[in-house]
Parts: C-alpha cells; structure tokens; sequence
C-alpha cells in the first residue's frame, strides 16, 4: 500500500457517505496478538463516525483492492485479511503530538515518528 492509494480509497467512499475524517494513518498488524492472518489496521479519527463500522470498513477495504491489484491478491490469496478501522476519540492524533512535542527532542525521522504515533495510538485508544 502506498499513500496515494490508501487516499484515494478512503476519501471517496468517505465523501459519498458523508462521513468527515479528521486524521488518519495505517499500519500493517504482522502478528496479530488475537491470531490469525496479518492485515492492516487504519487508525481513523473521524468527525461524524460511519454508522456502521464493519460496512464502512469493507467498501474501503473493495476500493483499495480496486486500486491496488497486489493488495487484492494477496486478499483473494488468503495472505492477507481485508483492512481493520480503529476508530479514535476526538483529537487523538493532536494530543499525541503534543505529549512528543513537549516530552521529546524532536531529533528523530518522520518514519520513526509515525512508528511511534502508530504504537502509542495502538496502547491509548
């Protein structure tokens, strides 16, 4: 997945339902700790949440697999699971920042911020 992609799958099916997204960030779950196939886990803080998650989740999970014909082998292969959403509380992505802001000498690598953004999101929320 790369993040043209993941955009371009959520934006739209968002958009068409009316739902508002505030932040987001995905991550691949390797070993899931419930077991199983691996996936990846969409951190999603939104405006007005989807009345129905796992409905939402599976069209964003069906245009990501139209935009991206590997992810949608590896999905059909049984490499895969289809994408999780874990929706966030209210200004979640922002509060975390802040904590880094002020706790951390921001010295480290985007990659490495969004590592950590993804762990501390995963252990909070």
């Amino acid at each position: 997945m790369i993040g043209k992609e993941v955009e371009e799958s959520l934006l739209p099916v968002a958009n068409a339902a009316g739902i508002r997204i505030v932040e987001f960030t995905v991550a691949p779950q390797v070993t899931p700790a419930e077991g199983g196939l691996p996936y990846h886990e969409w951190f999603i803080e939104f405006d007005n949440a989807p009345a129905d998650l796992e409905q939402f989740a599976l069209q964003v999970d069906a245009a990501m697999r139209q935009q991206n014909i590997y992810y949608d082998d590896l999905i059909t292969g049984n490499i895969l699971r289809t994408l999780k959403i874990r929706p966030l509380r209210r200004d979640a992505f922002r509060e975390y920042m802040k904590s880094v802001t002020n706790h951390q000498k921001c010295t480290t690598s985007l990659h490495q911020k969004c590592t950590t953004l993804q762990i501390k999101i995963r252990q909070c929320c």
